[in-house]
């Protein structure tokens, strides 16, 4: 596999510009998963053209393989030269996708032919040098090659536009289940995704990493599990289909970036509308009472009515178990409880600290712990009381104004309750005290104020003493390395539909991918050098 993986590389970093040819034409409309990588796009960013020949893993790989096969050798270097001459044009996005077939799963990968002929005898070669010999057969408009031995379910189709490997993954998949699975994309004997307009527009926004997923046949697979049947009810099991997700993942200059894009069916929205679930910013006023300073911060706000009779809809044929459902609920007046608290919150996280614990391994008597505070919005003070001393078991033991679970400590306010491993910071806030370096006023609080759900974490590990300690003295070299280059990831989520995840990095004056193959390769060198 690694040969086969250089083997990419070395074409992908010789080939250039050409026009757009769709791979995703091969792809069956059941696929639930398509990821579409653009390598020219790719190769471009990470300046590969640039950078291969002075690659120290490179080197080592042509090394070995001079070593051990002079043949595949000889077609490598004939690819080096003219990386055409392997009979695929890797300048046109490779398309991943899963098949299932009688609960049997199947991977293809779909790609551009440059060469159809050429193809056949690199790949021939390769799986040769691996001691695997490919029986070949002219189809129909294509040719086929498959493992002669039948060992592993494999194969691979080609003419002289398209490629199509498929590689068997479910355990009880037989070759001739893969072969005519082949067959039927080859032929184009099936609905293909292509005709389906989202994922048209999919592939029209698509970034250096595309992921599109789909559940066009969730509720027939997970209704025929019986266990999953008996405690989901039907019409749960519908919601799931035809829902989609879409992710696209760029790499720019100071950060790589991810937006993600989820498309819901009308009957979910619906539920969803019922249920009276919507989006709503974050309270800016509970947030004075968290500290500012903190490795890591998350806040999120969703409305949401109706969860009760929702379950109470989706629950299976349990009798037994709707039964206890609704003696819970009665017991603990769960509807009025519900009613007490809303899904407003944030937290956030200062430090990894050790403590003293009783719950300590290994002949320690301390173990890491978080030092962080959450706080919560609520709406009847007197409720969540009541719920905690009177409705639960065990009333919760208390200390003073708080409430003490095994060393965090839980204040409730008029407005707000916080949970927090501090105690003096759950103190202020009980005597609606703020800590003297607030949260309120920060960038992250004014993200907040604009967003249902928002978190960021600080990636610089010298900032955390626990974590730094952590790292061998060996490795610190390449971890100081790494620690440099990342700065911190953010997330963020204006609605329900949509939300942005950025990794910010350390501005090199060059592409951020080009970096990290310059660190990848910084840190293979130090490894060798170790070794």
């Amino acid at each position: 596999m690694k040969k086969l993986f250089y083997f990419f590389s070395i074409i992908l970093i010789g080939t250039s510009c050409s026009e757009m040819t769709d791979a995703s034409a091969l792809v069956p409309d059941s696929a639930n998963y398509v990821a579409v990588i653009d390598v020219k796009s790719l190769v471009e960013k990470a300046e590969l053209n640039d950078k291969a020949a002075d690659m120290s893993s490179i080197e080592a790989f042509e090394n070995e393989l001079e070593n051990q096969d002079a043949r595949v050798y000889r077609l490598y270097q004939d690819i080096k030269e003219d990386p055409l001459k392997a009979g695929v044009n890797l300048r046109d996005p490779i398309v991943i996708f899963n098949v299932m077939e009688e609960n049997n799963t199947m991977v293809g990968i779909a790609m551009d032919a440059w060469d159809g002929e050429d193809f056949g005898n690199t790949i021939k070669t390769l799986f040769s040098s691996m001691k695997m010999n490919l029986a070949e057969k002219e189809m129909d408009g294509y040719t086929y090659l498959w493992p002669e031995t039948r060992s592993m379910p494999f194969g691979v189709a080609y003419d002289d536009d398209r490629i199509l490997m498929l590689y068997g993954a479910g355990f009880m998949l037989e070759q001739e289940n893969l072969d005519t699975t082949m067959a039927t994309l080859m032929n184009g004997n099936t609905t293909f995704k292509s005709e389906n307009d989202l994922f048209d527009d999919f592939m029209g926004d698509r970034g250096d990493i595309s992921l599109f997923t789909g559940t066009s046949s969730y509720s027939e697979i997970m209704g025929s599990m019986v266990p999953i049947s008996s405690v989901f009810s039907k019409d749960l099991l519908e919601y799931l289909d035809d829902n989609y997700s879409m992710i696209h993942l760029n790499f720019e200059d100071d950060k790589i970036e991810m937006l993600s894009k989820a498309v819901y069916n009308d009957k979910l929205m619906d539920k969803m509308d019922e249920m009276g679930v919507e989006a709503s910013e974050i309270d800016q006023d509970m947030l004075k009472y968290l500290p500012k300073d903190g490795m890591a911060v998350m806040g999120m706000s969703v409305e949401v009515s109706g969860i009760l009779d929702a379950v109470r809809e989706f629950m299976g044929e349990d009798e037994k178990a709707k039964k206890e459902f609704e003696e819970g609920v009665k017991k603990y007046e769960i509807e009025t409880l519900l009613e007490a608290i809303e899904f407003n919150m944030a937290v956030v996280f200062n430090d990894i600290v050790e403590k003293e614990s009783p719950y300590a391994m290994y002949g320690n008597s301390t173990q890491p712990s978080l030092d962080y505070a959450a706080i919560m919005k609520i709406n009847d003070r007197d409720r969540i009381v009541k719920f905690l001393e009177k409705d639960v078991p065990e009333p919760m033991p208390k200390e003073g104004n708080l409430y003490n679970l095994d060393n965090q400590y839980l204040s409730v306010g008029e407005e707000s309750m916080m949970l927090t491993s501090d105690r003096n910071l759950a103190e202020h806030h009980f005597n609606s005290k703020t800590p003297s370096s607030s949260l309120a006023g920060s960038d992250s609080a004014s993200k907040m104020g604009s967003t249902m759900f928002y978190a960021s974490m600080d990636l610089d590990l010298k900032k955390v003493t626990f974590l730094d300690n952590s790292i061998p003295q060996q490795a610190r070299p390449i971890a100081t390395m790494w620690d440099d280059f990342l700065v911190k990831i953010e997330v963020e989520q204006d609605d329900i539909t949509e939300n942005r995840a950025t990794l910010y990095v350390a501005d090199s004056g060059k592409n951020s991918l080009a970096r990290i193959i310059e660190l990848a390769e910084e840190s293979y060198q130090k490894m060798t050098q170790v070794q």
